[in-house]
Formats: structure tokens, sequence, C-alpha cells
């Protein structure tokens, strides 16, 4: 079995040799274990637009740097220093704490409505959210990127279920 020295993150970027660390970072129970070591707030509080990109990223490939680029943005800590054991472990925190969060909004936005022509739509649906709550806020789609992610879910989750109760009283009016 190979043994892995306890690095920095630093020390990682800088090794010509990477694979023995990747593998280990994907699969080794010291790197993926779940723990809050980059001290991250709540990620409802973190900005819409910010975590709204992480979703995006994670649905494609999700590089190392990438991650990286994202975590020095959501904490205080300096990350080069951390041992990568702690980063990565707080970097598996992170990425679980949004697949919670697409897992809820999924849930809160599901809607048993099919669209006529809503493939016209397809590849539009971060902007055509960003749209919706701008609309209702009287500001522009990337104002609304600053934005808590809390208050844009609970806006939208808001006008889905107003859009239910109108077509509703619609369909109840219409068989008088």
């Amino acid at each position: 079995m190979l043994e892995l020295k306890n690095i920095t993150v630093k020390e990682f970027i800088e090794l010509e040799i990477k694979e023995p660390y990747l593998f280990a970072m994907k699969y080794a129970f010291a790197f993926t274990t779940p723990e809050n070591t980059l001290e991250i707030k709540d990620v409802t509080e973190l900005e819409f637009g910010f975590i709204k990109d992480v979703q995006y990223s994670l649905e494609n490939e999700y590089t190392f740097f990438e991650q990286l680029k994202h975590m020095e943005q959501i904490t205080s800590k300096d990350i080069g220093k951390m041992k990568l054991t702690d980063y990565c472990r707080g970097a598996s925190w992170f990425i679980r704490e949004i697949y919670e969060l697409n897992k809820k909004e999924a849930y809160l936005l599901q809607t048993n409505d099919t669209w006529e022509h809503a493939e016209k739509f397809e590849g539009l649906g971060v902007y055509l959210q960003k749209r919706q709550i701008a609309h209702q806020f009287h500001c522009t789609p990337q104002e609304v990127d600053k934005m808590t992610y809390a208050i844009c879910i609970t806006e939208l989750y808001t006008q889905k279920l107003f859009s239910e109760v109108e077509r509703i009283e619609m369909k109840k009016h219409a068989k008088l």
C-alpha cells in the first residue's frame, strides 16, 4: 500500500506527479469524509449567482482548480497553507451541501405543468430563474446574482405557488 505524506494544498499544486494524491482525493476516507474544515457559513446565505455557478460546475466536469477557486471565494482560511486532507474534507462538505440544495430546490420547484414548445427554452434554465426574480424585484438579472440564495429560492417557490393557485382559480371560474 502506498503511503502519502499529509502535504499542504500549496505543496500539492506544486507537485510534478499528482496521480497518487488525485486517486486518494477521490477514494480515501481521510480525504472524502465531509467536514466543515473551511468554516463555510450557511450555504443558503451565499450569493445566488455563486450557488448557480457551482451547481453548473457540478453538472459538468468540476476540476480541482475550479473547485479551489470557488472555495477561496467563500472561506477566510488561507487554503494554500491547509493540509490537503483538511481542504478536501471541507470541499466535500460544501459539495454535499450543494447537492442537498439541488434536491430541495428540485422538490420545491417541481411542477406537473407541461408547456407546448417548452423545448424552445432549453438551455435558459438559470437565466429564466434570474429573470423571474428580477421582474418581481424590479432589478436586473445581474443584481439577482448578488442576492442570497435563500431569498431567491423563496421568491421562486412563492411565484410557483401563486401560479398554481391562479391556475386552480381559473379552472374553477371556467366551470361556472
